[in-house]
């Protein structure tokens, strides 16, 4: 059961909760969030138990825009499939993912994503069960200027995962990264920045277990709107870890 104001089991608050539940309009049991989201439950309006997306879906977790276990659709899904338009077993979300399939449009059983990749398949449109990038490509490693072992970032990386929009389970930076996980709007598990920083949580908007804070942080829990195992204010606080 969700709304946009209240919610039925959960703690959520529009601005900022207390344990473990929250998200910026509503939840029901899972963890919530506007942007990015905890254990694969988000949605941008509403969720019934783990099935979160803007529209609709059925098993799985969904997200606007990325997510944890790499199902994510932009507009739906049904158990598995994911794509923002239709897919048969992949997970597919809009822009990429770590170890999932990803494909902007639609793709079967490899991993495909708009841009690059790191251990899967990489297509700019679709593709099957080959690996496949819109450039070039060694072993399964893709990305659209270069990569090492299956790190991809748009610009570039060290040893970690990085893209300039989403992943999953990788460490994303916008531009680069050293060893921690960075992204500049969501993230699950990892450590993310809207710019930098080397080995605390941080993101712009919404993080679920990191630190979180609206510029940046070292080691403290931050965030502008709202948090679930750290401490909340709109705005920022410094506190230490639970």
């Amino acid at each position: 059961m969700v709304s946009r104001e209240n919610t039925k089991y959960a703690m959520v608050s529009r601005e900022n909760t207390t344990y473990a539940m929250f998200i910026r309009e509503n939840t029901k049991y899972a963890t919530v969030i506007r942007e990015n989201t905890k254990y694969a439950m988000a949605s941008r309006e509403n969720t019934k138990y783990a099935m979160v997306m803007r529209e609709n879906t059925k098993h799985i977790m969904v997200i606007r825009e990325n997510t944890n276990y790499a199902m994510v659709i932009r507009e739906n899904t049904k158990y598995a499939m994911v794509i923002r338009e239709n897919t048969k077993h992949a997970m597919v979300i809009r822009e990429s993912t770590n170890y999932a399939m990803v494909i902007r449009e639609n793709t079967k059983n490899a991993m495909v994503i708009r841009e690059s990749t790191k251990h899967a398949m990489v297509i700019r449109e679709n593709t099957k069960y080959a690996m496949v990038i819109r450039e070039n490509t060694k072993y399964a490693m893709v990305i659209r200027e270069s990569t090492n072992y299956a790190m991809f970032i748009r610009e570039n990386t060290k040893h970690a995962m990085v893209i300039r929009e989403n992943t999953k389970h990788a460490m994303v930076i916008r531009e680069s990264t050293n060893y921690a996980m960075f992204i500049r709007e969501n993230t699950k598990n990892a450590m993310v920045i809207r710019e930098n920083i080397k080995y605390a949580m941080v993101i712009r908007e919404n993080t679920k277990y990191a630190m979180v804070i609206r510029e940046n942080t070292k080691y403290a829990m931050v965030i502008r709107e709202n948090t679930k195992y750290a401490m909340v204010i709109r705005e920022n606080i410094i506190c230490h870890v639970y």
